[in-house]
């Protein structure tokens, strides 16, 4: 199984030496796909999670 996370990028700083400094926040969408699905009822329930993780990116989007 693997969990799906949302990541958001949110710009970037630069350091007093110069390298570049990214600014990331994460949230777990306490979504969990199969990794290697085995089964129909398994590549439903992937097919089913990402549908609803991709509803939660297209909402966050819109804020």
């Amino acid at each position: 199984m693997m969990s799906l996370y949302l990541e958001y990028y949110l710009g970037y700083t630069k350091e007093s030496d110069g390298k570049i400094k990214h600014k990331r926040k994460q949230e777990n969408l306490n979504l969990n796909i199969y990794e290697k699905p085995k089964n129909q009822i398994q590549r439903d329930d992937n097919k089913e999670a990402l549908k609803y993780a991709n509803m939660i990116l297209t909402k966050s989007r819109v804020k």
